[in-house]
């Protein structure tokens, strides 16, 4: 059977640049973290020198005192994907399924996931991913706290990240920085243990 190449060629472009286009769309979210690097809290969950940086979290429902990793994270998918600030299921803003706490955003995204398919969770990363962590106690029993970050770059086993409220060498607060971490941290038992990570599908 004779190819027509005039509709082939074309077809194969339209691919190409589809392709093209959904990965320039995740990796957006990594450049627009990318702009916070460094930014420090002015302390104990306080706040933060730049007040352009804490009207946005505060936009997003982080007060003061509250734990603000996933906070930040909330912001860069509210920044980079407005339409989940319209956007509703049940009634709920998507957007809000990433609430202030980690665990509770990771069965948030879980729920989500079955009833909408607009988030894959999944155990293998990819750039542009929120990954999640959780805190497990002396006794190796998992809490309802945990961390949360987003994945820049993924090697084999290795991923690195933009995380926010994180410690870096040689300054007592905390700030957005990166960091790099390995997929066996599934595989600890107490501390943090990586959970799992969530991808937005219609990016």
């Amino acid at each position: 059977m004779k190819v027509n190449k005039n509709i082939l060629y074309p077809a194969i472009g339209l691919v190409a640049l589809t392709i093209g286009i959904a990965i320039w769309q995740k990796r957006r979210i990594i450049r627009h973290a990318k702009k916070f690097l460094g930014i420090d809290e002015i302390g104990d969950n306080m706040g933060w020198t730049d007040p352009e940086f804490e009207k946005k979290l505060k936009s997003v429902g982080w007060t003061k005192g509250a734990q603000w990793c996933v906070f930040f994270t909330k912001a860069m998918w509210a920044d980079v994907y407005p339409e989940l600030k319209t956007k509703l299921h049940n009634g709920k803003k998507i957007i809000d399924y990433i609430s202030g706490n980690s665990q509770t955003t990771y069965a948030n995204m879980q729920k989500l996931e079955k009833e909408t398919g607009m988030v894959k969770v999944t155990g293998i990363p990819k750039p542009g991913d929120m990954v999640v962590w959780q805190n497990y106690d002396s006794a190796g029993k998992p809490t309802a706290k945990g961390h949360v970050g987003t994945v820049t770059n993924v090697k084999g086993d290795k991923f690195k990240t933009i995380e926010g409220n994180v410690s870096e060498l040689g300054n007592t607060e905390e700030t957005v920085n990166k960091k790099e971490h390995s997929v066996g941290e599934m595989s600890k038992k107490t501390g943090l243990r990586l959970k799992g990570f969530i991808r937005y599908t219609l990016a």
